[in-house]
């Protein structure tokens, strides 16, 4: 009873704590503004295209030119090139060839560039152009049918997922720092390990206990973030009279973002209790964090950090099932080693007040 007690004194003290309330806002300023396409897909006018425009979002929003338009656009494009002197009058004639096929409307676009392909000068104008005139925004009845056509029945809710447990993942590597390091050094300045030491309470629970009052709703919050933000994508397909199936965000959290957070958070644990300087800790959970995060700077070396780092982004090629499974229960079992050695530090710790943790 007094163990219950205990964690939902922990549980209430982390809603009311100014920096874990930080820490949310954090996570849904950061969600939220990553994840904008769900406030415009499917789109019910320009002003939705535009906006995914703009946040980057552009796999549905262009379709493919006509070769009419295209051929038009470029001898329009490549006459004022010309003209501004862009191109040099004395190469004008090379493009009379790519004019006249053009305009006869037998050819395509592709087969004068096929033509010219070995033509050093035009070569090059006729690619930029295909790169500039190729494709054009969408109308609002084609870009839907872009995105149904992609999506199928399930909507935008599995690659909302993936890229809500990448950008979670990344972003609760870094900011849980401050959370977990609170939770230790409140202890040392309200003088917790005397009363810890002075009580008939195990020293292992109380710290499962206090860690448990962070983490558990931190992760509550995180996966009702991600089902508020499926759910507000769900709707604008159903009031749009699609037909819909709910994704459930379950799997997906407890794949990815339950294990890489129960890992980086009981590592952290572990690191502050052992080192007891917060300054000394930083340093070294950044360099961890940034390894793993970003494991292409290494170019084709990082490979292995990409197989074994405990932060999957499936925002790039991740491996088989299999290995990702094997992976998440490697990271579980080092989790819970983690905390058991934290346990047995923190013993020593209360034991002897010299040793207390200071910023």
């Amino acid at each position: 009873m007094k163990s219950f007690q205990l964690f939902g004194f922990e549980c209430k003290t982390q809603i009311r704590n100014m920096t874990f309330l930080i820490i949310l806002a954090i996570f849904s300023v950061f969600a939220v503004s990553q994840l904008t396409e769900i406030f415009h897909m499917p789109v019910k006018s320009e002003q939705d295209i535009q906006a995914l425009e703009q946040s980057g979002d552009r796999d549905y929003i262009f379709v493919k030119n006509s070769e009419a338009d295209l051929a038009s656009n470029a001898v329009q494009f490549l006459k004022e090139r010309i003209e501004d002197g862009s191109i040099p009058q004395n190469l004008a004639p090379q493009f009379d060839k790519v004019f006249k096929m053009l305009k006869n409307g037998i050819h395509s676009f592709d087969d004068v560039l096929s033509e010219m392909q070995n033509n050093e000068t035009v070569s090059p104008w006729l690619l930029a152009c295909k790169a500039q005139f190729g494709q054009r925004f969408g109308s609002v009845q084609e870009v839907n049918q872009m995105i149904l056509s992609d999506l199928g029945n399930t909507g935008y809710s599995p690659k909302l997922y993936e890229k809500y447990v990448t950008y979670i993942q990344i972003i609760a590597s870094l900011i849980i720092f401050p959370l977990f390091l609170f939770l230790f050094t409140r202890d040392y300045r309200h003088g917790m390990y005397e009363i810890v030491y002075m009580q008939p309470i195990n020293s292992s629970k109380y710290l499962i206990l206090r860690y448990l009052g962070a983490f558990i709703p931190l992760m509550l919050y995180l996966y009702g973030l991600g089902v508020i933000l499926n759910l507000i994508s769900a709707a604008r397909f159903a009031t749009m009279g699609y037909t819909y199936e709910y994704t459930l965000f379950l799997p997906y959290f407890m794949t990815y973002i339950f294990p890489t957070i129960f890992f980086l958070s009981s590592l952290l644990t572990v690191l502050i209790l052992l080192i007891k300087k917060v300054t000394a800790v930083f340093p070294l959970y950044i360099i961890f964090v940034i390894l793993n995060v970003t494991p292409n700077v290494f170019g084709p070396n990082g490979g292995w950090i990409k197989a074994i780092s405990p932060i999957i982004r499936l925002d790039e090629v991740t491996g088989t099932i299999q290995a990702t499974m094997v992976n998440r229960i490697i990271y579980l079992v080092l989790s819970m080693a983690f905390l058991a050695v934290a346990c047995k530090i923190y013993k020593r710790l209360k034991t002897d007040l010299r040793k207390g943790i200071t910023i």
